[in-house]
């Protein structure tokens, strides 16, 4: 089981490598289901933990709002028929 800052180490991970996101944040969640479910009965634990909570639920509502912002544009770009990679990188590349 991981301790605290092993969790919280493992949160900041989470976004150091997009594609493997959704599966690092699952087992974060797993992780940190069981550090609760190991600590509920130790309120000085629960209480060292609550703010961290909190941090973190604010980090993982900004990104979804980051996340989802970035979505919108690429679906709004694809709409435009505008490519994502400029058209100066794909001469240079196949020129």
């Amino acid at each position: 089981m991981l301790t605290l800052d092993q969790l919280d180490q493992a949160f900041e991970r989470i976004w150091q490598n997009p594609e493997q996101m959704p599966a690092q944040l699952h087992q974060w969640q797993l992780d940190l289901s069981d550090y609760i479910a190991d600590h509920q009965d130790d309120q000085q634990t629960l209480a060292i933990l609550e703010p961290r909570l909190a941090g973190w639920q604010k980090t993982l509502g900004e990104n979804r709002q980051l996340f989802e912002a970035h979505q919108i544009s690429l679906k709004e770009d694809l709409k435009r028929g505008e490519p994502i990679v400029p058209s100066e990188t794909i001469r240079k590349k196949f020129n």
